[in-house]
């Protein structure tokens, strides 16, 4: 994206559009491929089931794999997930907060004194 904006003000715009969209196109020729191939390796694997235990059986392991592959890649969506940083108005009155309180906590200890 930065180098979207780069290339904006610096008048390359063409130039790095059609670097993006080559680097898309390939990208979307790989995960389709790699879907073909998903789908191929499932299906083999569900025949090699089916032929020792059974359609039930071998649909159930199919989908409990399936699962546990989706489980697997969906790690990094809920694992790396850190909290956004706070932005300055919201540290600004924290501390204006704590500054108030601590006032009147020296002003409440001058008046027992």
């Amino acid at each position: 994206m930065l180098d979207l904006i780069v290339s904006l003000v610096t008048g390359n715009v063409g130039v790095n559009l059609r670097r993006f969209a080559r680097v898309a196109a390939f990208a979307g020729l790989t995960a389709a491929f790699l879907l073909i191939a998903l789908i191929a390796a499932s299906t083999a694997g569900y025949l090699a089931l089916e032929a020792a235990l059974g359609p039930v059986r071998a649909t159930l392991v199919v989908a409990g794999v399936a699962a546990l592959l989706a489980g697997l890649a969906s790690i990094p969506l809920w694992a790396g997930a850190k909290p956004a940083p706070k932005p300055a108005a919201a540290s600004l009155v924290e501390l204006a907060l704590v500054v108030g309180l601590g006032m009147l906590a020296a002003r409440k200890g001058r008046k027992d004194a």
